[in-house]
Protein backbone atom coordinates (compact mmCIF):
# COMPACT_ATOMS: atom_id res chain seq x y z
CA UNK A 1 0.00 0.00 0.00
CA UNK A 2 1.59 3.42 -1.13
CA UNK A 3 0.30 7.08 -0.87
CA UNK A 4 -1.63 7.79 -3.83
CA UNK A 5 0.74 9.99 -5.69
CA UNK A 6 3.51 7.02 -5.41
CA UNK A 7 0.78 4.52 -6.05
CA UNK A 8 0.72 6.24 -9.45
CA UNK A 9 4.41 6.63 -10.23
CA UNK A 10 5.18 2.91 -9.03
CA UNK A 11 3.21 1.81 -12.27
CA UNK A 12 4.04 4.31 -14.65
CA UNK A 13 7.99 3.92 -13.68
CA UNK A 14 8.31 0.85 -12.95
CA UNK A 15 5.16 -2.06 -13.28
CA UNK A 16 4.22 -0.51 -16.69
CA UNK A 17 7.97 -1.33 -18.39
CA UNK A 18 8.07 -4.55 -16.80
CA UNK A 19 4.64 -5.74 -17.87
CA UNK A 20 5.09 -4.92 -21.16
CA UNK A 21 8.61 -6.71 -21.25
CA UNK A 22 7.26 -9.74 -21.17
CA UNK A 23 5.69 -10.43 -17.40
CA UNK A 24 1.54 -10.18 -17.79
CA UNK A 25 1.04 -12.43 -14.75
CA UNK A 26 2.29 -8.76 -13.02
CA UNK A 27 -0.10 -6.56 -14.73
CA UNK A 28 -1.38 -4.99 -11.20
CA UNK A 29 -4.89 -3.61 -10.19
CA UNK A 30 -4.89 0.06 -9.14
CA UNK A 31 -7.38 0.93 -6.70
CA UNK A 32 -8.20 4.87 -6.94
CA UNK A 33 -11.08 6.39 -4.92
CA UNK A 34 -14.42 7.11 -6.70
CA UNK A 35 -14.52 10.83 -5.76
CA UNK A 36 -10.78 11.10 -7.57
CA UNK A 37 -11.32 13.43 -10.92
CA UNK A 38 -9.92 11.23 -13.60
CA UNK A 39 -7.63 13.72 -15.53
CA UNK A 40 -5.54 13.98 -12.05
CA UNK A 41 -4.42 10.37 -12.99
CA UNK A 42 -1.63 10.01 -16.13
CA UNK A 43 -3.07 7.65 -18.94
CA UNK A 44 -0.50 5.12 -17.94
CA UNK A 45 -2.08 4.63 -14.75
CA UNK A 46 -5.81 4.78 -16.11
CA UNK A 47 -4.59 1.41 -17.93
CA UNK A 48 -4.50 -0.66 -14.64
CA UNK A 49 -7.46 1.44 -12.94
CA UNK A 50 -11.34 0.39 -13.00
CA UNK A 51 -13.00 2.78 -15.42
CA UNK A 52 -17.05 3.43 -15.32
CA UNK A 53 -18.39 2.62 -18.84
CA UNK A 54 -17.85 6.08 -20.29
CA UNK A 55 -14.44 6.22 -19.32
CA UNK A 56 -14.93 9.16 -17.49
CA UNK A 57 -14.39 8.13 -13.19
CA UNK A 58 -13.11 5.60 -11.28
CA UNK A 59 -14.77 2.46 -9.68
CA UNK A 60 -14.79 -0.10 -7.49
CA UNK A 61 -13.50 -3.45 -8.83
CA UNK A 62 -15.65 -6.56 -8.62
CA UNK A 63 -14.20 -9.91 -6.66
CA UNK A 64 -13.95 -11.20 -10.09
CA UNK A 65 -11.56 -8.09 -11.14
CA UNK A 66 -9.77 -8.54 -8.11
CA UNK A 67 -9.12 -12.87 -8.58
CA UNK A 68 -7.57 -12.08 -12.01
CA UNK A 69 -4.80 -10.02 -10.71
CA UNK A 70 -1.78 -10.67 -8.46
CA UNK A 71 -0.92 -7.11 -7.12
CA UNK A 72 -3.52 -4.84 -6.06
CA UNK A 73 -2.54 -1.16 -5.37
CA UNK A 74 -4.29 1.60 -3.19
CA UNK A 75 -4.22 3.44 -0.30
CA UNK A 76 -4.77 1.83 3.39
CA UNK A 77 -8.23 3.07 3.74
CA UNK A 78 -9.61 2.38 0.44
CA UNK A 79 -8.50 -1.06 1.16
CA UNK A 80 -11.20 -1.84 3.27
CA UNK A 81 -13.74 -1.74 0.01
CA UNK A 82 -12.13 -5.11 -0.89
CA UNK A 83 -13.98 -7.14 1.29
CA UNK A 84 -12.33 -10.25 0.68
CA UNK A 85 -11.69 -12.88 3.49
CA UNK A 86 -8.58 -13.05 5.80
CA UNK A 87 -5.73 -14.83 4.18
CA UNK A 88 -6.78 -14.18 0.90
CA UNK A 89 -3.38 -11.93 0.24
CA UNK A 90 -0.08 -13.88 0.70
CA UNK A 91 1.89 -10.65 0.79
CA UNK A 92 -0.01 -7.39 2.57
CA UNK A 93 3.11 -4.42 2.21
CA UNK A 94 2.33 -1.20 3.64
CA UNK A 95 5.54 1.38 2.07
CA UNK A 96 5.33 5.05 3.95
CA UNK A 97 4.48 3.11 7.35
CA UNK A 98 5.92 6.23 9.52
CA UNK A 99 3.46 8.19 8.16
CA UNK A 100 0.07 6.70 9.07
CA UNK A 101 -1.61 6.08 12.40
CA UNK A 102 -1.65 2.36 13.84
CA UNK A 103 -5.28 2.44 13.85
CA UNK A 104 -5.08 3.58 9.61
CA UNK A 105 -2.50 0.65 9.39
CA UNK A 106 -4.50 -1.68 10.55
CA UNK A 107 -7.28 -1.82 8.38
CA UNK A 108 -5.55 -3.55 5.23
CA UNK A 109 -3.46 -5.81 8.23
CA UNK A 110 -7.17 -6.79 8.86
CA UNK A 111 -6.91 -9.37 5.75
CA UNK A 112 -3.91 -10.66 7.68
CA UNK A 113 -3.70 -14.35 9.29
CA UNK A 114 -0.76 -16.31 10.94
CA UNK A 115 0.41 -17.34 7.28
CA UNK A 116 0.37 -14.01 5.72
CA UNK A 117 3.55 -12.27 5.04
CA UNK A 118 3.71 -9.04 6.59
CA UNK A 119 6.00 -6.23 5.42
CA UNK A 120 6.10 -2.70 7.14
CA UNK A 121 8.73 -0.10 4.96
CA UNK A 122 9.19 3.60 6.31
CA UNK A 123 11.69 5.56 8.04
CA UNK A 124 11.45 5.65 11.70
CA UNK A 125 13.17 8.56 12.15
CA UNK A 126 11.03 10.89 10.17
CA UNK A 127 8.20 13.03 11.04
CA UNK A 128 5.45 11.23 12.00
CA UNK A 129 1.23 12.09 11.77
CA UNK A 130 0.55 15.03 14.31
CA UNK A 131 -1.51 14.05 17.48
CA UNK A 132 -2.62 17.06 19.30
CA UNK A 133 -4.09 14.84 22.22
CA UNK A 134 -0.27 13.89 22.70
CA UNK A 135 2.38 15.69 24.06
CA UNK A 136 5.40 16.52 22.08
CA UNK A 137 7.67 14.07 20.51
CA UNK A 138 4.88 11.21 21.17
CA UNK A 139 3.15 10.93 18.20
CA UNK A 140 5.55 8.62 16.56
CA UNK A 141 4.31 6.46 19.99
CA UNK A 142 1.26 5.85 17.93
CA UNK A 143 2.67 4.02 14.46
CA UNK A 144 2.75 0.61 14.33
CA UNK A 145 6.12 1.00 12.40
CA UNK A 146 7.86 2.89 15.41
CA UNK A 147 6.02 0.59 17.99
CA UNK A 148 7.19 -3.04 16.05
CA UNK A 149 11.09 -0.88 15.37
CA UNK A 150 11.16 -0.53 19.45
CA UNK A 151 10.10 -3.53 20.21
CA UNK A 152 12.40 -5.78 17.97
CA UNK A 153 15.41 -3.31 19.12
CA UNK A 154 14.59 -4.72 22.18
CA UNK A 155 14.20 -8.50 22.10
CA UNK A 156 17.15 -10.65 21.34
CA UNK A 157 15.66 -13.77 20.36
CA UNK A 158 16.13 -15.17 16.37
CA UNK A 159 13.01 -13.69 15.23
CA UNK A 160 13.14 -10.36 16.75
CA UNK A 161 16.54 -10.34 15.12
CA UNK A 162 14.98 -11.26 11.65
CA UNK A 163 12.35 -8.93 11.39
CA UNK A 164 14.11 -5.85 11.87
CA UNK A 165 15.85 -4.71 8.79
CA UNK A 166 17.90 -1.77 8.25
CA UNK A 167 19.31 -0.33 4.90
CA UNK A 168 21.84 1.67 5.75
CA UNK A 169 22.96 2.87 1.77
CA UNK A 170 21.16 4.98 -0.59
CA UNK A 171 22.03 5.54 -4.36
CA UNK A 172 19.65 8.25 -5.30
CA UNK A 173 21.64 11.01 -3.33
CA UNK A 174 25.05 12.34 -3.84
CA UNK A 175 27.50 12.20 -1.01
CA UNK A 176 27.44 15.35 0.38
CA UNK A 177 23.72 15.43 1.31
CA UNK A 178 23.48 11.96 2.83
CA UNK A 179 27.08 12.38 4.75
CA UNK A 180 25.04 15.65 6.19
CA UNK A 181 21.97 13.53 6.69
CA UNK A 182 23.95 10.70 8.58
CA UNK A 183 25.47 12.86 11.40
CA UNK A 184 22.86 15.24 12.36
CA UNK A 185 19.59 12.88 11.96
CA UNK A 186 20.57 9.42 12.14
CA UNK A 187 22.29 7.63 15.26
CA UNK A 188 24.77 5.00 14.41
CA UNK A 189 28.63 3.96 14.84
CA UNK A 190 30.25 6.16 11.86
CA UNK A 191 28.06 7.12 9.08
CA UNK A 192 24.70 5.41 9.73
CA UNK A 193 24.06 6.08 6.24
CA UNK A 194 26.41 5.44 3.08
CA UNK A 195 26.33 6.89 -0.19
CA UNK A 196 26.75 4.01 -2.84
CA UNK A 197 24.79 5.45 -5.70
CA UNK A 198 28.25 7.08 -7.17
CA UNK A 199 25.62 10.12 -7.78
CA UNK A 200 27.96 13.22 -9.43
CA UNK A 201 27.34 16.85 -7.56
CA UNK A 202 27.45 19.85 -9.16
CA UNK A 203 30.70 20.65 -10.25
CA UNK A 204 30.50 24.61 -9.10
CA UNK A 205 27.37 24.42 -6.99
CA UNK A 206 27.49 22.49 -3.17
CA UNK A 207 24.94 19.87 -2.37
CA UNK A 208 23.41 21.82 0.26
CA UNK A 209 22.79 25.57 0.45
CA UNK A 210 19.90 27.87 2.58
CA UNK A 211 18.87 30.61 1.13
CA UNK A 212 17.65 33.64 3.49
CA UNK A 213 14.69 34.94 2.48
CA UNK A 214 12.59 37.87 3.82
CA UNK A 215 9.03 38.37 3.45
CA UNK A 216 5.39 37.61 4.98
CA UNK A 217 3.32 34.84 4.67
CA UNK A 218 0.23 36.10 3.35
CA UNK A 219 -3.05 34.03 3.64
CA UNK A 220 -4.74 33.40 0.64
CA UNK A 221 -8.23 33.98 -0.67
CA UNK A 222 -9.31 30.73 0.21
CA UNK A 223 -8.86 31.05 3.65
CA UNK A 224 -7.35 27.90 4.22
CA UNK A 225 -3.75 27.57 2.59
CA UNK A 226 -0.60 30.55 2.98
CA UNK A 227 2.08 31.67 0.78
CA UNK A 228 5.36 33.93 0.82
CA UNK A 229 5.46 36.21 -2.62
CA UNK A 230 9.73 36.14 -1.48
CA UNK A 231 10.08 32.96 -1.00
CA UNK A 232 8.49 31.70 -4.39
CA UNK A 233 9.89 33.71 -6.37
CA UNK A 234 13.40 32.80 -4.68
CA UNK A 235 12.56 29.69 -6.03
CA UNK A 236 11.72 30.24 -9.20
CA UNK A 237 15.61 31.83 -9.36
CA UNK A 238 17.29 29.17 -7.96
CA UNK A 239 15.12 26.23 -10.25
CA UNK A 240 15.97 28.40 -13.55
CA UNK A 241 19.85 28.66 -12.06
CA UNK A 242 20.04 24.89 -12.04
CA UNK A 243 18.71 24.40 -14.96
CA UNK A 244 21.07 27.40 -16.72
CA UNK A 245 23.80 25.51 -14.94
CA UNK A 246 22.90 21.89 -15.85
CA UNK A 247 26.66 19.93 -15.53
CA UNK A 248 27.17 17.54 -18.33
CA UNK A 249 27.94 14.81 -15.46
CA UNK A 250 24.20 14.99 -15.22
CA UNK A 251 23.43 13.89 -18.96
CA UNK A 252 20.10 15.39 -20.73
CA UNK A 253 19.24 18.56 -19.28
CA UNK A 254 15.40 17.51 -17.87
CA UNK A 255 13.49 19.97 -15.26
CA UNK A 256 11.75 16.38 -14.48
CA UNK A 257 14.60 15.49 -12.47
CA UNK A 258 14.08 18.40 -10.61
CA UNK A 259 11.82 18.42 -7.20
CA UNK A 260 10.44 21.16 -5.41
CA UNK A 261 8.47 20.90 -2.20
CA UNK A 262 6.12 22.74 -1.56
CA UNK A 263 2.15 22.76 -0.32
CA UNK A 264 -0.92 24.28 -0.81
CA UNK A 265 -1.31 27.35 -2.57
CA UNK A 266 2.47 27.65 -2.69
CA UNK A 267 2.25 24.76 -5.38
CA UNK A 268 -0.13 27.20 -7.60
CA UNK A 269 1.12 30.42 -6.97
CA UNK A 270 4.96 29.05 -7.95
CA UNK A 271 3.85 27.29 -11.11
CA UNK A 272 1.89 30.46 -12.35
CA UNK A 273 5.35 31.96 -11.94
CA UNK A 274 7.25 29.82 -13.77
CA UNK A 275 7.33 -14.19 -9.59
CA UNK A 276 5.75 -17.09 -11.68
CA UNK A 277 1.89 -17.04 -12.29
CA UNK A 278 -0.02 -17.76 -9.69
CA UNK A 279 2.81 -17.60 -6.99
CA UNK A 280 1.61 -15.19 -4.68
CA UNK A 281 -1.27 -12.35 -4.18
CA UNK A 282 -0.27 -9.06 -2.87
CA UNK A 283 -1.80 -6.41 -1.57
CA UNK A 284 0.31 -3.14 -1.39
CA UNK A 285 -1.15 0.06 0.12
CA UNK A 286 -0.44 2.98 2.11
CA UNK A 287 -1.45 6.01 3.23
Amino acid sequence: MFPSSAADIYIREYFHHYVTSGHPWAVPLRIISTDRPINMTDPITQMYCCLSPDQRSFRHPTQAEIDRHHIIITTSMLSKNLKVAPGYFTHIMIDEAAQMLECEALVPLSYATFETRIVLAGDHMQITPKLFCVGDGQSADHTLLNRLFQFYQKERHEVAMKSRIIFNENYRSTAGIIEFVSKHFYIGKGNAIQASGNIPAHPEIYPLMFCHVSGVAERDMSMISWHNTSEIIQVVEKVKEIHQRWPDEWGVRDLKRICVVSHGMQVCRRTTCSPPEGAMRALLAAR
